[in-house]
């Protein structure tokens, strides 16, 4: 399954933290549900809700990679 994702960056460089927010979406174009969402190389993580959106707090300045995986 080919997962695409957008994001919202909104960075605090100052506290070295970043809010990410975005859609896990499908191929074609469908919120991908209940998806978990990681930081790489870290415990850092979420899970979309049932429409694919997620928000996770990262205490990473950027650049960093998010993995999302799903059933």
């Amino acid at each position: 399954m080919r997962i695409l994702i957008l994001f919202v960056f909104f960075v605090f460089p100052f506290l070295a933290l970043a809010q990410v927010s975005g859609r896990v979406v499908n191929g074609s174009n469908q919120g991908v549900p209940y998806a978990t969402v990681t930081l790489k190389g870290s415990a850092q993580g979420t899970s979309t809700d049932s429409a694919g959106v997620f928000s996770l707090s990262v205490n990473r300045s950027f650049p960093f990679v998010l993995v999302i995986s799903s059933v």
